[in-house]
Order: C-alpha cells, then structure tokens, then sequence
C-alpha cells in the first residue's frame, strides 16, 4: 500500500505530497507553526496551530506511518484527539490511541491543521508524476493516486472554499489532459470537467452566477453536488486504467 500527505488550501501552486515511506512526524514549531519531518527531511505544512503540540526529545506527538499491517495514525501524546474523516465515518485518536487505515481520508490534526491522506494500491508500472514541495524535495506518484488525490482535495474544497476549488478544478483537468485515461468514458468526463471549469472561471475570477456567501463557500448545494460527483468519476475512471 502507498500513502501519500497534502496540506489542504494549496491553489497558487501546485499541491505538495510527501510520501510516507516508513514514519512521517508533525509537531508544532516556532511561532506556532507547524512542520513535518521524514527521515530526510522537514518542511513546514503552512499552518500556524497552538493546539498541536511541540516535538518532544522522545519524538513528533503525532506520527503517521506504514508497515507490514498497512497504514496508520498514531497520536502518540497530541494535546487534543486527532478527528479522522473518511467517506464512511468519523472517529477521534485521543492521546496513546493508534489507526489502522484502508482508504483515503482527511486528518483534523488541531483547530486549523488539516492534511489529506490519499491510499493506493502499488502499482509499480504506472506511469509517474512528479511532484515537489517547499523544500525542493520530491516525491514520484502514479497517476492513478495523484488523480485521487486532487479529487479528495476538490471534494472537500467543494464544501469549504469556492476559489480552491477553482484552483483544483483546474489542476485536475491540468493532470488529465497531460496524462489521458484511455478507456472508455473519459473523453465525456473531460469535456464536463472542461465545462465546469469555464463556467467558473473568468479574467477577474469567480463568475457572479456561482453565488458566493460571506464565508467564501458556494451558496448552491446542487453546485456542491456536482463537483464532488465529478470527481467520484475521474477517481473511478483512474482506477481502472
């Protein structure tokens, strides 16, 4: 099993994936913000959160990791429970509580502090896309996870902010029409994506007919709706590529 990490909110720029081969760690750093390491490596996740706590001389507080058994979530001794949002269900890691895992989902690892955990089967044939984060690090993932990945980012996006998901709409048609599913369905699922894309995007952004609240968010549940309807597709049509 390959499990991949992506902060939420990346829209500017591309998204930045850490694989996690053996044990990632996230803590709590100077100025509250907030860092992940690898064996190799530490960058920061771009959130600040008071309420993930500091790394301690023993380790991270909150390890995410794999092994024989597949992938897990370990809160080691996080102040606060770590929330875990699947599809399915929900369910809270308190202190010294540990998760196996089967299929991707968000991790509310403090009051701001959100990644995504996208899971794949090994394909070690598939094509590779390349993928860098902050530190210039980067981290090779097939095709068939990054395109779940962008369809578990403009899932939630979908529910929480109207302009990542216009940035996410557009880095899936992006990585779609670079890397082409060729089976049937996906030339219908392109030109949709194609479609919905344009309808919101214009020179000075957002079009005024998406109705926008205060917050941000997309006033229309059906609008909603279709987004994460769309990406359910390009998530199944990859799938079988």
């Amino acid at each position: 099993m390959e499990a991949y990490l992506s902060a939420t909110g990346a829209v500017d720029n591309e998204l930045e994936v850490v694989s996690v081969e053996d044990e990632v760690g996230i803590y709590r750093g100077p100025d509250h913000k907030i860092f992940l390491e690898t064996n190799e490596s530490e960058h920061e996740l771009g959130f600040r959160d008071v309420s993930i706590s500091s790394r301690r001389s023993s380790g991270p507080p909150i390890v995410i990791g794999s092994d024989n058994c597949g992938v897990y979530v370990h809160n080691v001794d996080n102040r606060n429970a770590i929330t875990i949002n699947s599809l399915r269900d929900s369910y809270e890691l308190f202190s010294g509580d540990k998760k196996s895992l089967k299929q991707d989902c968000l991790l509310e690892l403090g009051y701001s502090t959100e990644v995504l955990l996208t899971l794949e089967d090994k394909q070690d044939n598939s094509e590779g896309v390349k993928t860098y984060a902050s530190d210039g690090v980067h981290t090779e993932i097939t095709v068939t996870a990054y395109v779940s990945l962008l369809c578990d980012h403009l899932r939630r996006s979908a529910h929480e902010s109207a302009s990542e998901t216009q940035g996410h709409l557009q880095e899936l048609f992006d990585t779609v029409r670079e890397h082409p599913a060729e089976i049937s369905g996906f030339d219908e699922a392109k030109a949709t994506l194609e479609k919905e894309l344009k309808e919101l995007k214009k020179t000075d952004g957002l079009v005024a007919g998406a109705e926008i609240t205060y917050e941000g968010k997309f006033s229309s549940d059906e609008r909603v709706k279709r987004y994460e309807n769309l990406a359910n597709r390009f998530e199944k049509l990859y799938k079988r590529i």
